[in-house]
């Protein structure tokens, strides 16, 4: 019997790193599952790579749980109308509480900050709200997403109408985020002359987060050859002041991605020797192509990208005083803004291509359009949009769909234990 004993202690010995290795894993999950419970915010997507690139797994309740049957789609978001809704708000401070705007700087699309009569103005473009007229929005929570894009962080890659997009948000969400003392130098890819404005989220415990991030890149690939560059490659020639900063590297530290280039490309002899629309259109399919066969291939199955739209520049946007009932499209003189059009139209391609690919969508938001009395500076500025603004819709717009993938995803989750 003795013999017997120690010959099933031997053999559990021999088995027990193997007890080990199957039951210690079984043990984290089951812990990791137990604490996202109790994460109200968590995204619902399957791994996220943070700064540090470990990959971390979340599970929690959705982002908002008001989604219905007539929760919007992208596509019916952009079918309603401007609605009069005139705010209260007679000084700059009162201003910008009404309107839920946080701002940790000043910059130059900010209206309301130039004098009176443009605070006046400002308040003007706000008395007007974007209502779809066959769907459910839902309601921004700026804490909720705050705290959630703290966990899976958001990068804007563009010109400065997607900066645009970064300071709107960072107003929007600027009582629980703050710009950091000292910006994460792994996000310039070694490169010190790359720039990434950064956003931090600060959390119970004091540490910070990367939240936001927005990299300059007007035409997102190098003109000439179109390629999508890498961090110490040269940025080439642009064909107007900006930048044109490789952003490829940037790509694995971010769950969100939003991005978008049309202002800045413009009929030039780079794209053909008749210096045409024809060839300037032909050019930008082909960069486009290039942008988007890199993001097939370095967008991992737990991120989302959304190409966002180029809305309409509004030729003597001084003459508009209200939204406009009807869009009028920009003829090419004296810009050629009516190409935006057809640039949108080369990102609904590239999007429609990929229907079962959930990775990418289109972000849609061309309801600005009807916006030609909000731009920046009515006498010169008509491309540029006054802040708060329309633009502040396009970041309702963005909440609203990663709310419903928390909220699919969360489904998922529960319908899977």
């Amino acid at each position: 019997m003795y013999t017997s004993l120690l010959q099933q202690k031997l053999s559990a010995e021999r088995y027990r790193p193997l007890i080990c290795l199957v039951a210690i894993p079984g043990l984290i999950m089951l812990a990791m599952l137990a604490w996202s419970f109790q994460n109200d915010t968590a995204v619902m997507l399957p791994s996220t790579k943070t700064m540090h690139k470990k990959i971390v797994y979340y599970r929690g309740k959705p982002l908002n749980d008001d989604i219905g049957e007539n929760t919007c789609s992208i596509k019916e978001f952009n079918k309603g109308q401007w609605e009069h809704e005139p705010i209260k708000s007679k000084d700059q401070k009162s201003f910008e509480k009404e309107v839920g705007y946080h701002c940790h700087k000043k910059f130059p699309h900010q209206c309301y900050n130039r004098n009176k009569s443009e605070l006046d103005r400002n308040r003007h473009i706000v008395d007007y709200t974007w209502k779809p007229s066959e769907c459910d929005v839902l309601a921004m929570d700026p804490h909720a997403l705050a705290k959630h894009l703290s966990e899976h962080p958001l990068l804007l890659i563009g010109d400065s109408i997607t900066q645009l997009q970064f300071e709107s948000l960072s107003c929007l969400l600027g009582e629980y985020l703050n710009v950091p003392k000292k910006s994460d130098k792994a996000l310039s890819g070694g490169n010190p002359q790359i720039k990434v404005n950064q956003l931090v989220y600060k959390n119970e415990q004091g540490d910070k987060a990367l939240a936001i991030a927005f990299i300059r890149s007007d035409n997102l690939v190098r003109l000439g050859d179109y390629k999508v560059l890498d961090p110490h490659e040269d940025q080439g020639t642009l064909l107007s002041k900006g930048s044109n900063h490789p952003w490829r590297h940037l790509i694995p530290y971010f769950d969100y991605i939003v991005m978008n280039t049309g202002p800045h490309w413009r009929s030039n002899f780079k794209f053909g020797p008749g210096r045409s629309q024809e060839e300037l259109l032909k050019a930008y399919t082909t960069a486009m192509n290039s942008v988007f066969e890199a993001l097939e291939e370095d967008v991992e199955p737990h991120q989302r990208v959304w190409l966002r739209t180029t809305p309409f520049g509004h030729t003597e946007c001084s003459q508009y005083s209200v939204p406009q009932d009807t869009v009028v499209k920009p003829s090419k003189e004296p810009f050629e803004w009516n190409i935006f059009e057809q640039f949108n139209e080369v990102y609904a391609q590239l999007v429609a291509k990929q229907e079962n690919d959930e990775r990418f969508q289109l972000l849609d938001v061309s309801f600005t359009d009807y916006r030609g009395d909000a731009h920046s500076r009515p006498d010169k500025d008509c491309l540029h949009f006054c802040l708060p603004g329309p633009v502040d819709d396009w970041n309702r717009l963005l909440y609203h769909e990663i709310s419903k993938l928390t909220y699919k995803s969360y489904n998922e989750t529960i319908n899977n234990l």
